[in-house]
């Protein structure tokens, strides 16, 4: 105002010994800016005029460059190497009113398929991003944290793919503050066999190009957002492939899920039995060995009891929940065309599943005239095995 005669500063959130280095603005959102300092790095959602620290798991180190590429920030620091934010998002989206709401969601950015990928392992310190879609969200300090929270992805038609939080869901970080969830893009996973080695992964298939919405809950609150999915632009196939290739892995998942809750159930019902077999002068003696024994038997023609280690493959073959892990993993892996031998050998896997399932339903049987037996002879029942 007066050629420097006057200085007023201008902007609150620095403190005075974080003189400032560089200064770059986001090229998405306007006022958006990001200052790399002696202290640090910080951030403006006013165009420059209020700044808060966003340092996170960043080293109290000064920075001295920022780049902002492909929806990441990127920041080179004095000595301690360089490190990347992956994903601006949610940055991109936030407001001062988000700040004291209790309970935000934030749209997740778009991502593409990129099919195939490299391996091998890096001598230096950094992680490359998780594959799939990352969603995030604000946390208030004020959130009533007695209702439950859920988050909710739906596809396009509705159905429902994964739920966080909740009652039943998988784990959904309530702390104060923006939070981020990582969906890998897959199904829910194949039930685990308790103590028992299984070759093979047992991670849900992976869900096909499209349009997904996140729904964020609590009580009759709820947020919605969506965001795409989108093709390989590198690979061509014919317009029906993707909802072939989910019929077959879905199926496929289902299959493998059922032999491995089966043989949950199976256990707890054998269990039962041989604690039973303890009794003195228990009745039944014979029928329970006898159904003792045939459980067993069904167990061991659908796992492979013997591994302990995937090295034990060679001398103790797979069984058909491997096998099922092995079909889903090469459905799910190579893109949505299949090859004639691919779909063959998922339909005898399939076919040899539903024999498995009608040899389990008529032991199933079996332990119920047991049961009744038992009921003649007023003594307790076993539990069956769902179907």
């Amino acid at each position: 105002r007066n050629y420097g005669g006057t200085w007023e500063r201008r902007v609150t959130g620095l403190p005075a010994e974080a003189y400032v280095r560089v200064v770059r603005e986001d090229p998405e959102r306007e006022g958006l800016c990001y200052a790399g300092t002696e202290a640090g790095l910080f951030v403006s959602l006013d165009g420059g005029r209020a700044w808060r620290s966003f340092r996170r798991n960043l080293p109290p180190v000064a920075i001295t460059d920022l780049t902002l590429r492909e929806g990441d920030l990127v920041v080179a620091t004095q000595g301690r190497g360089f490190w990347i934010l992956d994903d601006l998002s949610a940055l991109r989206q936030l407001e001062e009113a988000h700040l004291a709401a209790d309970l935000v969601l934030f749209a997740p950015a778009d991502l593409r398929t990129l099919l195939g990928g490299g391996g091998g392992f890096s001598q230096g310190r950094g992680q490359n991003p998780q594959p799939g879609a990352l969603i995030h969200y604000w946390i208030g300090e004020g959130l009533d944290q007695e209702t439950p929270v859920s988050l909710t992805i739906r596809a396009a038609d509705g159905d429902v793919l994964r739920t966080f939080g909740g009652e039943d869901g998988d784990e959904l970080n309530l702390e104060p503050g923006l939070r981020r969830l990582h969906w890998d893009l897959r199904l829910d996973g194949i039930a685990s066999i308790p103590g028992q080695f299984t070759y093979g992964s047992t991670a849900g298939p992976r869900v096909p190009p499209g349009t997904y919405e996140v729904e964020l809950r609590q009580g009759e609150a709820s947020a919605r957002a969506s965001f795409s999915y989108l093709p390989d632009p590198r690979v061509e196939h014919r317009p029906q492939a993707w909802s072939e290739q989910q019929e077959w892995a879905r199926a496929i998942h289902a299959a493998a899920d059922r032999v491995q809750e089966n043989v949950n159930a199976l256990r707890r019902t054998r269990s039962q039995l041989q604690g039973l077999q303890g009794r003195e002068d228990f009745p039944l003696a014979d029928e329970a060995e006898a159904l003792i024994s045939d459980l067993s038997a069904w167990e061991e023609s659908v796992i492979q009891v013997k591994q302990e280690t995937f090295q034990d493959v060679i001398n103790f073959p797979n069984r058909l929940n491997a096998e099922l892990l092995d079909a889903l993993s090469k459905l799910d892996g190579n893109g949505p065309e299949l090859t004639d031998g691919l779909r063959g050998h998922a339909h005898d896997l399939l076919s040899r599943e539903a024999d498995a399932q009608a040899a389990l339903d008529a032991l199933i049987e079996r332990v119920a005239a047991f049961n009744a037996t038992f009921a003649e002879q007023a003594l307790p029942a076993v539990e069956l095995p769902k179907r």
